[in-house]
């Protein structure tokens, strides 16, 4: 099976009362073998809102069901992968 590792990377730390910051999310398979069915699932802190997500290999979008939470999905991940 494919290793995960997960890295956040927020660029404004801290983030000014009703200024913007932006997170880096990445996800990389640093095994010998695949892995499938990924879902990443980030809570937001309390007082941020999500306005939007650049196109990337993991695409986060609001969950309309818990409106702090944003998921993302992806099928397979082979060696390597970022």
């Amino acid at each position: 099976n494919g290793r995960l590792e997960l890295a956040l990377t927020e660029l404004v730390d801290p983030v000014d009362r009703g200024g913007e910051t932006f997170v880096i999310v990445t996800l990389r398979n640093v095994g010998q073998g695949a892995d499938s069915e990924i879902e990443v699932t980030l809570g937001l802190p309390a007082g941020l809102q999500f306005v939007q997500a650049d196109q990337g290999t993991l695409n986060f979008a609001q969950d309309p069901r818990f409106p702090d939470l944003l998921r993302a999905t992806r099928r397979e991940m082979r060696p390597g992968d970022v």
